[in-house]
């Protein structure tokens, strides 16, 4: 779906939306029933910057867990980070 965009300011919100409901619902697809998921995507464009991404959390270091993963383009950079945490 990204591999084929090219970046749009006007669309990449809703595209961020769109792409942020689908991790969530392959996510939720695994059964873990005991966690709640958070689920950040951001896309942005490419234009010869520096960009640092930067997110704290306080949660049960034993049970809670993130991933995140990255797709570039020639016109966009986009991130996507789901923190699973835990309860009972």
């Amino acid at each position: 779906k990204l591999q084929q965009a090219n970046y749009d300011g006007v669309s990449s919100p809703s595209l961020c939306a769109s792409i942020s409901e689908e991790i969530l619902k392959a996510v939720k697809g695994f059964g873990f029933d005991r966690y709640k998921y958070v689920v950040s995507v951001l896309i942005v464009e490419k234009t010869d910057q520096a960009m640092i991404v930067a997110s704290r959390c306080l949660w049960d270091v034993q049970r809670d867990n993130w991933v995140s993963a990255k797709c570039e383009t020639e016109t966009f950079i986009a991130l996507a980070l789901v923190m699973a945490c835990y309860y009972d």
